[in-house]
């Protein structure tokens, strides 16, 4: 285990530093992480589960944050670039611009700002009222699943017990697979402000696919 911690933890430097600076420049990233002040998220009148989430959502996509753009200290949001790696659902180009719930003086406990690099699964809806392009997240900090990614295979691991639970028909590879410590010490490798210890699920990506073409038909 320990060899395998030490390859996966030059594989993930060696990624980082070459999606960052390949393009010759470093990334635009957020002056502090974790404000002083501790705000509440824009949630849904009902909590959503993972099918209404997808449900709801205007685009559902694995993202990876590029650059910081700034804030509004007012509304308590903070606005990214966002490559869209993958999507399944919805249409958008990329990247596309993303509005967090808190800023550089006030965060949500247990919701850090994002920085470049970060790879998650979002439910997103059209912000109407910005720019083309423009998206938030719908559920907030409940619907955020993290992704790392394993001998070609991704794993999004939610950051919210509750909805974690709410997904069906698809294998917890934090639940008696022999993975957990693997997949929680890639999470936290790829940002240390994300307790990987702390999350009791983790979904393949082929598994969630499947359940999101599912939804996607009425079923």
């Amino acid at each position: 285990m320990i060899g395998m911690k030490r390859i996966l933890s030059f594989f993930l430097t060696g990624l980082t530093l070459l999606g960052f600076f390949s393009c010759g420049r470093s990334p635009s990233l957020p002056p502090v992480r974790e404000g002083e002040g501790v705000i509440e998220c824009a949630y849904p009148a009902v909590k959503p589960d993972f099918d209404a989430a997808y449900r709801e959502a205007d685009l559902v996509a694995l993202v990876r944050i590029s650059d910081w753009l700034g804030e509004d200290t007012e509304a308590h949001a903070t606005f990214y670039s966002a490559e869209i790696v993958r999507t399944y659902k919805g249409e958008a180009q990329s990247p596309i611009r993303l509005i967090q719930d808190g800023d550089s003086g006030a965060t949500a406990a247990g919701y850090p700002l994002f920085t470049a690099g970060n790879k998650m699964l979002l439910f997103l809806k059209k912000a109407e009222a910005e720019e083309e392009g423009t998206f938030w997240i719908y559920g907030s900090d409940t619907t955020v699943l993290d992704a790392v990614k394993l001998r070609k295979v991704t794993f999004f691991l939610p950051r919210d017990t509750e909805f974690g639970l709410s997904v069906k028909y698809c294998q917890n590879w934090m639940d008696g697979s022999g993975m957990k410590a693997v997949l929680s010490e890639l999470l936290k490798r790829s940002d240390p402000l994300l307790d990987g210890d702390s999350r009791s699920f983790a979904f393949d990506e082929q598994d969630l696919s499947e359940r999101m073409k599912t939804l996607g038909t009425g079923s």
